[in-house]
């Protein structure tokens, strides 16, 4: 039950984080000379691909397809990790919508970097922490 809430608030809140996002990323992409090379690329897209990976984790949280239970608690805990992350752009862009859509450096500061440094380490700790408990709670009834 309490999964399914967590995939559910997930869902709501990266869609929301990932609608802002993409409008902003398409706005600096259509501006002339704003994305020219692969480094501009690295800068844009993270903070679009960040919620779009939250929403497939939620969707596959939400399926119930999951074999076993330490995949069950790989994809639970990425998703825990990813959505805690989640908050931060989605308070971000709150606050501060207007400068990050018109000034290029707040948005590698407040959305790209972000990403880099909090979300990613976040996923990856959810996830191992989420692995380690579906171990420990496959060998405790016995379905590994």
């Amino acid at each position: 039950m309490m999964k399914k809430i967590i995939a559910i608030g997930s869902l709501l809140l990266s869609g929301v984080v990932l609608v802002a996002t993409s409008i902003i990323a398409f706005g600096y992409w259509r501006m002339p000379n704003q994305v020219k090379n692969i480094g501009d690329w690295i800068i844009l897209l993270p903070p679009v691909i960040a919620p779009a990976v939250s929403l497939l984790l939620a969707f596959v949280v939400l399926s119930n397809r999951v074999i076993n239970k330490i995949t069950n608690g790989l994809f639970v805990g990425a998703l825990i990790g990813i959505s805690i992350y989640m908050l931060i752009p989605a308070l971000l862009l709150v606050f501060q919508f207007n400068q990050i859509a018109k000034d290029g450096t707040a948005y590698w500061a407040q959305l790209m970097m972000p990403v880099i440094f909090i979300g990613i380490p976040l996923l990856l700790v959810g996830a191992i922490i989420g692995l380690i408990v579906g171990l420990k709670e496959g060998k405790r009834t016995k379905t590994v």
